[in-house]
C-alpha cells in the first residue's frame, strides 16, 4: 500500500512518508543499553500488549538468571539450562533434581 503526498500537504502538515509500512518498532533494551530484543509489526495490524510484557519478563528472567526460556513461556513455568559445560555437570544435572529430556536439555523451576 503506497501512499503518494503531494510537496505541498508534506510541507503544510509536516507529514512525510514513511519507507516503509511498518508501525515504529519496540525496542527492549539494558541498563548497559544493549538492544535485546526488536518488534516491527504492520501498520495495518494491532500490537499484543500481552506478548510485549511476556517478552520484557523474559528477558528479564533471562538476564537475571542466566536462562533462557521456551516458546509460550510465562512467569512460573520452568525455565531452560544453558548447555552444560563438562561431562560432570551433564550427568550431575541428569541424575539430579532437573527436568531433563537429554543430558544437553535440562528446565527447573525457578525459586519464587
Amino acid at each position: 500500500m503506497e501512499t503518494k503526498m503531494s510537496y505541498e500537504v508534506n510541507s503544510t502538515f509536516n507529514a512525510y512518508p514513511r519507507l516503509n509500512e511498518h508501525a515504529p518498532p519496540f525496542k527492549s533494551k539494558n541498563p548497559e543499553n544493549k538492544l535485546l530484543a526488536r518488534l516491527y509489526y504492520p501498520m495495518m495490524n494491532g500490537r499484543s500488549v500481552d506478548e510485549i510484557l511476556r517478552l520484557v519478563d523474559a528477558l528479564q528472567i533471562t538476564d537475571e538468571h542466566g536462562v533462557a526460556t521456551p516458546e509460550c513461556w510465562v512467569p512460573g513455568d520452568q525455565v531452560i539450562l544453558p548447555t552444560p559445560a563438562t561431562a560432570e555437570e551433564a550427568k550431575s544435572r541428569v541424575e539430579g533434581e532437573y527436568d531433563c529430556t537429554d543430558w544437553y536439555f535440562c528446565k527447573k523451576e525457578l525459586a519464587a
